[in-house]
């Protein structure tokens, strides 16, 4: 009877041998696609994500309950761009930058050369958070390069397009610390906030601006962090989720058959 069961024995240890071979495997991908996934969300799913500008935008008519408070208007400077106002037909595009409790400010760079008397370059930004109560929406331009002409007479202009509301048109160099926007909702609430930022050189500028750069950074940040709601959760992240559980589950059961397999091949020793 002996001699028939280690076959049998044999059989059971190479089953699970096979079963442990399996699962090693399985875990080896679950790392693998739960790395990715989290290096995709770290680095990839970044501000590049873009949204459409509506035609007609009025902060807070989507939730009754907010309301916004704008910053007065600088009119000091005599640097007003002398472009006419085109109205086209194509939609347009606005890079998507999401604020939470524990990301309370984001920027992005902007560049420009080469600016000729009377041009302008045009960009639009969407700034989403979810808040409660009151919070403060700030923004400022800052220069990071361009200690030359064209640096010291680049004008830019902030604007909330689809109200018309300006925020700041003067000089890039003389922009205050920040231009302030207060938001105030009794229930959670999430807003969408757009910016179409024009960066131009005015017409009476002279030509000493050619070939020249200017590197500015964009920033946007929210003062009261405590009334902002935690980061949204997304399909990535329930991916995430679902490669974790599948991952411990894997490992679990790994350990599991690999306590077996050495409890009985033990046995089988003593037996034998």
């Amino acid at each position: 009877m002996k001699e028939r069961k280690k076959p049998e024995n044999n059989k059971k240890i190479e089953k699970k041998k096979l079963v442990i071979v399996i699962l090693s495997i399985l875990i080896g991908v679950n790392i693998c696609a739960l790395a990715t996934i989290i290096v995709y969300n770290r680095f990839h799913r970044s501000n590049s994500t873009s949204v459409i500008v509506p035609d007609n935008i009025i902060s807070g008519d989507d939730n009754p309950d907010s309301t916004a408070t704008p910053d007065t208007v600088n009119t000091t400077t005599p640097f007003i761009s002398q472009d006419p106002i085109t109205v086209t037909e194509q939609p347009r595009y606005a890079d998507l930058l999401v604020l939470y409790k524990h990301q309370n400010a984001d920027n992005t760079p902007f560049s420009v050369s080469n600016m000729f008397p009377g041009d302008s370059v045009t960009k639009y930004y969407c700034l989403r958070f979810t808040f409660r109560h009151t919070v403060t929406l700030c923004f400022r331009a800052d220069i990071q390069r361009g200690n030359n002409e064209l640096a010291d007479a680049v004008g830019i202009r902030i604007v909330f397009p689809g109200t018309g509301h300006v925020l700041y048109d003067g000089l890039m160099k003389d922009m205050p610390e920040s231009l302030t926007h207060a938001f105030t909702s009794s229930s959670v609430t999430t807003e969408d906030v757009f910016y179409e930022v024009s960066v131009y050189l005015d017409t009476s500028v002279g030509n000493e601006c050619m070939d020249q750069e200017v590197v500015a950074n964009f920033k946007w940040w929210i003062e009261e962090v405590e009334n902002l709601e935690p980061s949204p959760q997304t399909g990535d992240d329930s991916k995430a989720g679902v490669w974790a559980i599948v991952l411990f589950t894997a490992f679990y059961l790994f350990i599991i058959y690999t306590l077996k397999s050495r409890e009985e091949k033990k046995n089988e020793q003593q037996n034998g």
